[in-house]
């Protein structure tokens, strides 16, 4: 996964563009590309004999609808997971533009103990041992990482 993060953070420092004007080039091709998704499942729906119902509707009743279809059930929790979501987008390439791809390498496994001890602390478990010898495993790097060496004296 390193490599992909490597090229991911040249496109970032390199190109000039807006890192939301990425994500929103990003984003408008998934949305072409699920849309042509659909458009191919229903007509092959159509060609297995499913009639005119198979045929995605292009009114505005039929796009609410499918709206409210597409996010019946959601609790407040999903959108929780959506909002963390979203703003996990926003910062993977704000780190990658701003700092660089080592940075991000202990992001992650820092963000997943820090999941890990609050997750523990709600639930009122203790973790297990092997858990705890690799959060200060995680922890020891990073202070590793960022402490840096002291002067010497030239002689």
């Amino acid at each position: 996964s390193a490599l992909p993060n490597v090229a991911y953070e040249k496109v970032l420092k390199t190109e000039g563009e807006n890192q939301y004007v990425n994500n929103v080039q990003v984003t408008v091709w998934i949305m072409i590309w699920i849309g042509v998704a659909r458009i191919l499942g229903a007509s092959r729906e159509l060609l297995a004999g499913a009639g005119a119902a198979a045929l995605p509707s292009l009114s505005l009743g039929g796009l609410a609808g499918g709206l409210r279809a597409a996010f019946d059930g959601f609790t407040p929790a999903v959108w929780g997971v959506i909002l963390l979501k979203a703003l996990n987008g926003l910062l993977i390439p704000a780190t990658f533009k701003y700092a660089d791809n080592i940075l991000y390498s202990y992001a992650k496994p820092s963000s997943i103990v820090v999941t890990t001890l609050v997750s523990a602390a709600f639930a009122g478990v203790v973790p297990a041992p092997s858990l705890l010898i690799g959060v200060a495993l995680v922890v020891s790097s990073v202070v590793l990482y960022s402490s840096k060496p002291k002067a010497g004296k030239a002689d």
